[in-house]
C-alpha cells in the first residue's frame, strides 16, 4: 500500500523525485545558505585583511611644537619671551618641512646643527649673525632633547601597495585605528 501511495504522489507531481520530500529541501537550502555565507565571510576577511597588510605607519612631527621645545627661561622679560616664542616655532616648522624626511624617528640627531635648519637673519628680531648662530645652537639642542619624545610626533597611516592604487588607504587607516 505504502509502494501505490509513492507512485501516486510522483505521478500528481511530475518532476518531483519521492526522495525530495519538504525536510530535504530545507536541509539542501539551509546548507546552500551557510555555503553563501561562509563564502561572503571569507570574501570579506580577505578584503580587511589585505587593506590592513597594505598601511604602515609613518611618524610625522607634529605641526605644532611641543611645550618643551617652546618654553621659555624664567628670567625672560614679555617682549624677550614673545620674540623667542616665534623664533621657536619658526625653527619648528623649519624641522617639520626641511629635517623629518632625513632624520627619522628613530634616529638620533647629531651633535652640530645640519645647514638645512637655520632661519634668516630677519626671523625673530635677530639682528647679528653671532646672535642667529647662538639662537640656531640653542634651538638645535631643545629639538634634539624633544625629538625622541612622544608628543612630538603623531603617527599616520600611508597606503604601500602601490600595485592597487590610493583609494583604499583610508580604509586602512580605520581598520588600524580600531585594532588594538
Amino acid at each position: 500500500m505504502i509502494e501505490l501511495k509513492v507512485a501516486d504522489s510522483a505521478q500528481a507531481h511530475p518532476g518531483v523525485t519521492p526522495e525530495a520530500t519538504p525536510r530535504k529541501r530545507t536541509a539542501s537550502l539551509h546548507r546552500a545558505l551557510a555555503l553563501g555565507v561562509a563564502t561572503l565571510a571569507t570574501a570579506a576577511f580577505g578584503f580587511l585583511y589585505f587593506v590592513y597588510t597594505s598601511t604602515r605607519p609613518v611618524m610625522h612631527l607634529r605641526e605644532a611644537p611641543p611645550d618643551a621645545f617652546i618654553a621659555p627661561e624664567p628670567g625672560w622679560t614679555t617682549s624677550r619671551k614673545a620674540a623667542e616664542l616665534e623664533l621657536a616655532r619658526s625653527y619648528w616648522t623649519n624641522a617639520v618641512h626641511n629635517l623629518q624626511h632625513v632624520y627619522t624617528y628613530e634616529m638620533k640627531l647629531p651633535e652640530q646643527p645640519p645647514p638645512e635648519f637655520q632661519l634668516s637673519s630677519e626671523a625673530g628680531g635677530v639682528r647679528s649673525k653671532a646672535n642667529l648662530e647662538t639662537t640656531r645652537r640653542r634651538y638645535w639642542g631643545k629639538l634634539r632633547a624633544v625629538w625622541d619624545r612622544p608628543d612630538a610626533w603623531e603617527v599616520s597611516y600611508e597606503w604601500k601597495a602601490p600595485w592597487f592604487g590610493g583609494t583604499l588607504g583610508p580604509l586602512g587607516q580605520a581598520l588600524r585605528r580600531l585594532s588594538p
